[in-house]
């Protein structure tokens, strides 16, 4: 993963991905399971 980040990686991009995926996640669980 450390590949896709660019080289000046700042806090509030890692802390803004890290929102992104949780995100997201929450989304996966929310839909229903067929």
């Amino acid at each position: 993963m450390a590949e896709l980040w660019d080289d000046d990686i700042s806090p509030r991009t890692i802390s803004r991905a890290l929102k992104k995926i949780g995100f997201t996640r929450k989304k996966n669980l929310r839909l229903p399971r067929t």
